[in-house]
């Protein structure tokens, strides 16, 4: 299993960056059979893609991590297809910008998905971290993630 950081291009993506004070404005998990599974705020909701690049900005540039222990990963998907169409969370974006605690078991921003979902395969990739308070740029730092690659999107 690995985690996706987008170095994300739009308005949305440049405030992310900006307010978190690092490269990445949004977070992905790619299972070991290349399903890719996000909360995306242009579809409004969670979803797999096959691709990085599936409704991402041609050029965007992606670093791509491994988690270095083993990821359970049917308790993973398992989780993670419970959550498919639930929506996206726009309002814990803006709480996220005022760091007004927040947090909707509905509702899902990208880190907070990619931390819970890891979580449920039995890794905490940051212990003592609620979900809801990690931006893509605190997900990467988690040491239990290796860089892999960068990737450019189509």
């Amino acid at each position: 299993m690995k985690v996706a950081f987008y170095k994300g291009k739009s308005l949305v993506s440049k405030l992310i960056k900006w307010k978190t004070r690092g490269p990445y404005s949004h977070a992905s998990i790619i299972f070991g059979n290349g399903d890719i599974l996000e909360a995306w705020e242009s579809t409004n909701s969670v979803r797999y893609i096959k691709n990085l690049s599936d409704g991402h900005t041609p050029g965007t540039e992606v670093d791509i991590f491994d988690i270095t222990l083993p990821v359970d990963e049917t308790a993973a998907r398992a989780f993670a297809d419970a959550q498919l169409g639930k929506k996206y969370e726009y309002r814990l974006i803006a709480k996220f910008i005022t760091n007004t605690n927040g947090n909707n078991p509905d509702k899902w921003v990208c880190s907070e998905i990619s931390l819970e979902l890891v979580a449920h395969g039995g890794v905490s990739l940051l212990e003592r971290v609620p979900a809801y308070k990690v931006s893509p740029v605190t997900l990467s730092w988690s040491p239990l993630l290796k860089f892999d690659k960068t990737v450019i999107t189509k």
